[in-house]
């Protein structure tokens, strides 16, 4: 973990952002943060091969995994929960203490997962879990999509591309209404913070759970032809 820390760390790009100001609902924040090239070339890469291959190796244990949801706790057939593991726990760190910085804030972390779009996926308008004040949606990977991720908060839409990432208040209505094609298909990382000082009150089921803790191993970065 030190290792991976230091890894994300040296290879951090020289990233820009910018805040977008929204009309918003009462008792939720007014700003959307928009981050770009969060990362060095080289790293987005490695954290692309390890999440490619961590499906290529586990895609039936993943499977099998989502399948003991029922259609209420997960009403989107077109995605699978990769869950979160050592790889997804350093990348929700290192942001985390981008955020604390950017917004001069300390954030806790409530909740935080990587998800496999299929075809056919979509997001219909909808809010996040209250422990989501500063929600992360970050595009980690995109086959045969040409055109930018877009993503529609309130009345922004925003164009990210993979290591781009939007920071928005998860009670504001949002959603990704343009379906992926039959060949296409995304690895997004989700990330829902909270500050120490909120008052929201959060049901304690909002907090991550073990059953969605599906390991990658070490062996997701050796290519099988190579065993």
């Amino acid at each position: 973990m030190i290792l991976a820390k230091f890894v994300i760390s040296k290879f951090m790009s020289r990233c820009t952002h910018e805040f977008l100001q929204i009309d918003s609902p009462e008792d939720t924040r007014s700003d959307i943060l928009v981050v770009r090239n969060f990362w060095q070339p080289e790293t987005l890469k490695l954290f692309q091969t390890y999440y490619i291959n961590h499906l290529y190796h586990n895609i039936d244990t993943i499977v099998t995994e989502n399948s003991k949801y029922t259609d209420t706790d997960r009403p989107d057939h077109h995605r699978l929960q990769l869950g979160r593991d050592s790889l997804s726990s350093t990348i929700t760190y290192d942001i985390r203490h981008y955020l604390c910085k950017t917004f001069n804030t300390r954030l806790i972390t409530g909740f935080y997962y990587v998800g496999f779009h299929l075809p056919g996926a979509s997001l219909e308008l909808h809010t996040d879990k209250r422990v989501g004040e500063y929600v992360v949606s970050m595009p980690l990977y995109t086959e045969n999509i040409s055109k930018p991720w877009r993503f529609c908060v309130a009345n922004c839409d925003i164009d990210l591309t993979p290591g781009d990432f939007v920071v928005y208040d998860g009670q504001i209505p949002h959603h990704r209404p343009q379906p992926l094609a039959d060949d296409q298909f995304s690895i997004n990382i989700f990330m829902l913070f909270m500050t120490e000082s909120s008052q929201r009150v959060i049901p304690e089921h909002h907090i991550g759970r073990d059953s969605e803790i599906f390991p990658g191993k070490i062996n997701d970065f050796i290519q099988q032809e190579s065993k």
